[in-house]
Formats: C-alpha cells, structure tokens, sequence
C-alpha cells in the first residue's frame, strides 16, 4: 500500500479518496508518501464514520488544484477547523 502511495505522491497528481474509514492505513500510508512532499488534509465527511483525503503534492499541479479547491469550496475546505492532519 505504501508503494502504491509513494507512487501517486511521485506522479504529482493531487489525490482525493472520499469514505475512509478514519482507522484505515490508506490514511497513514498517504501521510507517509506526501511527507516532505506537500499537504495531506484528512477531514469528516457528513456521513459519520468516514473521512475524505485530499493530498495537493508540491507540484504545480498540486498547487493549482489546492487553489482552485480554496476558489470553489472558500478556506473552510482546509481550514484548522476540518483539519485533523497535516503532514507537510
């Protein structure tokens, strides 16, 4: 699972992974990948029990996605508020 993480968090593609379940290893392997390599945002969905995972790499890609994420959804997208984890 790890492997597959490191892979995505090379490729530079921002990543989105809705209803996880909050003791998945999906979760920590991600931070893992992403660690040094940009931002890992883990917050409650409105179905309770399950997180989303939003990983922006420090591409351009992945900065230009947590942009237009910022512009469509406002700051309470990545605000502390929502944010139980960053690894950067």
């Amino acid at each position: 699972m790890l492997a597959l993480a490191r892979g995505i968090a090379d490729s530079g593609v921002p990543l989105v992974l809705r209803h996880v379940s909050p003791d998945s290893p999906v979760i920590d392997a991600i931070r893992v990948a992403y660690r040094g390599r940009g931002i890992v945002l883990v917050h409650p969905e409105v179905k309770r029990g399950y997180v989303s995972i939003s990983a922006y790499p420090t591409s351009m890609r992945g900065v230009s996605q947590l942009a237009t994420d910022v512009f469509h959804f406002g700051f309470n997208r990545v605000s502390s508020r929502f944010r139980l984890d960053v690894a950067a």
